[in-house]
Parts: C-alpha cells; sequence; structure tokens
C-alpha cells in the first residue's frame, strides 16, 4: 500500500521537475516529437471525428496543435500536473480563438463527469503513473461509448545501458521502472477498455557522453524518483565510476541511449465494465493474445 506521505513527495517532485524542465522543454523532447507524429498517424488510420478530446499529460501542448490541425472544430481539453508546462502550452497556442481548456489536474484524479470525450490521447506521462489501473478506469469513465484511448509510453528496454552502469556502481535504483506493454494491455483490459492493440518501437539516441545524457535527461524532467532511490548527491567517484561503466558501451558513432516506445490504442465498446480497483486480479497472455487476435480479424 502506498504511503500518503510518500505519494505527495513523489507527485511534488514530478511538479518540481517539469516546471523547471517547462521553458527549454521542447529544444530538448525529441523524442517527444517524434512519438506525437507516430501518434497522430494512428489516429490518422482510425477515421474518426472526435468532438471532444482529452489530452492527458498534455505537456507544452504539441499533441494538442497537432490535433486541432487535422480537427479545426473539436474541443481540446489540456490537463497536466505541471502549472508552468500548461502555461508553456498556453503560450505556444497559434490559434487563439481556438476552443481550447487547459487544467492543471493529477492523471490518477481526473474531474470530469462520465462520458465526457470522444477520444482520449496520451504522449509519454503514463509512464510516471503510480497507479495505472487507476488512470485507466478514470480514462474508461470519461471516454463516451464508442471512444478511443490513444497512447504512448515507455517500456522496460528504456535507459538500459544507464541502468547497466549504475548496477556496476552500485545496488540500488537510479533509473525509473518501466511497464512491459503485456502487463499494460492486462490493465486496459481489466479497465473495461476493449479490443487493446499495442506494438514497440526501438529508438536509439547517441551522445558524445554521459554527462551529456544525462543533463538531456535532466532538461527533460527525467528524474530518479524511486521511493529506494540515494537521497543524497552522487559523489565525485561515483560519477566517474558512472562514466567508465558507461564508456562500455561506446559505438562508432557515440554512446547510445535507448527508449522503448510503447503504442497502443483501447476502445470503450460499451460492453464492460471496470475491474473494481480494490481487488487484483490476474489476466493470462493467452487471453490477451485471442483479444488481439479478434480485434485483427475484424
Amino acid at each position: 500500500m502506498i504511503n500518503p506521505d510518500e505519494e505527495k513527495f513523489y507527485k511534488n517532485q514530478l511538479v518540481h521537475n517539469f516546471n523547471l524542465a517547462a521553458p527549454e522543454y521542447d529544444q530538448y523532447a525529441v523524442l517527444q516529437k517524434h512519438t506525437a507524429e507516430e501518434l497522430i498517424d494512428r489516429v490518422d488510420i482510425m477515421n474518426i471525428q472526435p468532438k471532444t478530446v482529452l489530452d492527458l499529460g498534455s505537456g507544452t501542448g504539441r499533441v494538442s496543435r497537432q490535433l486541432s490541425e487535422k480537427f479545426a472544430k473539436t474541443k481540446i481539453v489540456q490537463v497536466d500536473i505541471s502549472p508552468c508546462m500548461l502555461k508553456k502550452a498556453r503560450d505556444l497556442q497559434k490559434n487563439k480563438n481556438q476552443t481550447w481548456s487547459y487544467l492543471c489536474a493529477d492523471a490518477e484524479c481526473l474531474p470530469f463527469a462520465k462520458n465526457s470525450f470522444d477520444m482520449v490521447v496520451s504522449n509519454l506521462m503514463l509512464q510516471w503513473a503510480e497507479d495505472l489501473q487507476k488512470i485507466f478506469i478514470d480514462v474508461f469513465a470519461v471516454l463516451k461509448p464508442g471512444g478511443v484511448f490513444v497512447f504512448t509510453t515507455l517500456g522496460p528496454s528504456t535507459l538500459m545501458e544507464l541502468r547497466d552502469a549504475w548496477a556496476s556502481v552500485d545496488n540500488l535504483k537510479h533509473v525509473n521502472d518501466f511497464v512491459d506493454m503485456h502487463i499494460l494491455g492486462d490493465a486496459l483490459i481489466a479497465a473495461g477498455l476493449s479490443d487493446p492493440v499495442m506494438e514497440t518501437d526501438s529508438v536509439i539516441m547517441k551522445f558524445e557522453s554521459a554527462r551529456e545524457i544525462m543533463k538531456h535527461l535532466k532538461n527533460l524532467g527525467v528524474h530518479n524518483i524511486n521511493r529506494n532511490r540515494r537521497h543524497t548527491l552522487t559523489g565525485k567517484g561515483r560519477m566517474v565510476a558512472l562514466i567508465e561503466a558507461y564508456e562500455t558501451w561506446r559505438e562508432h558513432n557515440g554512446l547510445p541511449c535507448s527508449y522503448e516506445v510503447v503504442y497502443g490504442h483501447a476502445w470503450k465498446t460499451g460492453l464492460h465494465e471496470p475491474t473494481p480497483a480494490k481487488q487484483e486480479h490476474t489476466f493470462s497472455l493467452d487471453a490477451l493474445k485471442q483479444s488481439l487476435a479478434r480485434f485483427s480479424r475484424k
């Protein structure tokens, strides 16, 4: 069970980190730009015309701006836990007459009525969630029947080089945990969403040094927020050891920094209801595969 004080500290750290990153975020958000474009491409092939969209973890509003170019009359609500990210998004809004709303809120506690949105989108936010099941249940609730949830997140191979390098320095967690797409599929089904379809893609960025990699992550608001992380400053000796360990990954064109990107979507068909969050349930991989197989035959 999550300690309320720990949860509050975790959320405050998220807000602090992303507030600091907001002013120059888009300058470093190369991966986020790539995944946003891929997400929009997936929306294209769905042949839908949503009248209301919720952009969950909207950041500086990149996905909302791209959606507004496709759906000019669509009402878009941007939700983010960081007020500075929302301010940046508002500043970047080109069409001031566009019907957009901005709300600073926690994705794990959505303040919307049931059946409010035709589509919910989320680009690289879910990996920061403490309770994915709660988010998916809330997404199910706010979607209208026939609505769709389209998202990107990060899988467990993300930052594997950095994780490996730290493992040679000490036994503490220095890299955040990321959820396997099969677990995501189970959680979507448990939340009442139907026909989940997911795929992964490997994106490898190259840097000149390990210090440059860590600076890049910091500028994106990516900090180690594991509960059993080291709470003291990293000493010079340990940092030197980390840099030396990361060098074992060097390739001819630089040091790799890997991301496993998960692309997914699922529908609210009205045929299922969410499993009560207070219960624990296990869903087999075979059942998930059967669900995906049924979708592929449609």
